[in-house]
């Protein structure tokens, strides 16, 4: 009885230590997603929302682009970024101070992100991380057209990704052979793994 009361102990302490270690991802919802299994790479427009988790800053605009081998992603028309203005949340019953700011594309890459916003007026101008710059230059966008050449791919409205670059969506539609199979309310449509492994 002792040893299994020391394996039970354990297990809860590997479930909870587990559940802390993926607590920083990021949260998308729009109205349409598209995953490609084979190239895990992922498609969104319509309403995209990135909030952070924790929520400090949120992002919206029309269209995503996201490599999740290395969660790399750009968020492209009529972004505007709102963040809270201190660094810590304000007390209970006041409102928080979030500070909002327009941008023509944030591209981010890693959990937590990293960010550089740009925006293009009578010239280009770059914030944010500029070490980011070369990702701006060179990011490889694929149409739904390229994603949807494939044997796999799955179709949904909202998901997490954390740092081990797994995927849990909400209202999944599953596609094998380009035909759809039935909805899956929830789903990790990818398991993740630890980059250094």
């Amino acid at each position: 009885m002792g040893k299994f009361t020391k394996c039970l102990c354990l297990s809860l302490a590997l479930v909870l230590g587990s559940g802390l270690l993926a607590a920083e991802g990021l949260r998308f919802k729009g109205d349409y997603f598209l995953y490609n299994d084979d190239i895990n790479y992922l498609f969104g427009r319509g309403n995209i929302t990135l909030t952070t988790d924790p929520g400090d800053i949120e992002i919206t605009g029309d269209v995503l682009y996201l490599k999740v081998v290395d969660v790399t992603g750009v968020i492209y028309g009529n972004v505007r970024v709102r963040r809270y203005a201190g660094s810590t949340l304000p007390p209970k019953g006041q409102p928080p101070e979030i500070k909002e700011e327009s941008y023509d594309a944030v591209f981010f890459n890693g959990i937590p992100p990293q960010w550089l916003m740009v925006s293009y007026k009578d010239e280009m101008v770059l914030t944010g991380d500029l070490q980011l710059k070369p990702f701006f230059l060179y990011f490889e966008k694929k149409t739904p057209e390229e994603l949807k050449d494939s044997s796999l791919y799955f179709e949904f409205r909202e998901f997490y990704i954390d740092q081990r670059r797994q995927i849990k969506a909400k209202t999944v539609i599953p596609y094998m052979m380009g035909l759809p199979t039935p909805p899956l309310k929830r789903f990790t449509v990818r398991r993740g793994a630890w980059s250094e492994k």
